[in-house]
């Protein structure tokens, strides 16, 4: 029993992945034709539509309703990234005051003058590691743009299999059930 898990356990990790690279969109496929099983049917018996005509007219409202939330979605990110983006001098000078302002305060707060240029460091050092964190951020968005940009035609080819295979395993699948 040992030797088989030992020999599993690595063939899963390894082959598992694999797997799922392979068959994702057949099995996404799968996981969308079920639920249209019964309205298929429905539109076959009440409104006498061939099985083909059906099954196409449910995959367009499905994948029309698929893809107008992730053009919502992508658009809201978006929108978001951009206002965010814009925004970002007037939180840095909305900072600076604060900073400005915090600093007046302390001044007049604080009778030692090495107790007060220590704080000043500590507080210019948390405003440096603010402004990297921001350059970092901005990197990072600049990055996940471009891996998005490049992963489009992976996604497009994902996205084919996907409709192909949710047409012809929901078409058949009264034939395929029967096999099973």
């Amino acid at each position: 029993r040992c030797l088989i898990l030992a020999v599993l356990i690595p063939l899963l990790g390894f082959g598992l992945p694999r797997f799922w690279q392979l068959f994702a969109p057949f099995i996404v496929a799968i996981i969308i034709a079920l639920p249209l099983q019964r309205p298929v049917r429905w539109l076959e018996r009440r409104l006498h539509f061939k099985r083909w005509i059906a099954v196409l007219l449910l995959l367009f409202i499905v994948y029309i309703v698929i893809g107008l939330f992730i053009y919502w979605f992508m658009s809201f990110v978006v929108t978001q990234a951009i206002a965010a983006l814009q925004n970002a001098p007037q939180w840095i000078e909305s900072l600076s005051s604060l900073y400005r302002g915090l600093r007046g305060w302390l001044a007049a707060q604080f009778e030692n003058a090495s107790d007060l240029n220590r704080l000043d460091s500590v507080i210019k050092q948390a405003i440096t590691q603010l402004s990297s964190l921001a350059s970092s951020l901005a990197g990072s968005l600049v990055n996940s743009t471009v891996n998005t940009a490049l992963s489009i035609p992976g996604m497009v080819i994902f996205a084919n299999f996907l409709i192909l295979g949710s047409y012809f395993i929901t078409r058949d699948f009264p034939m395929l059930s029967q096999r099973w």
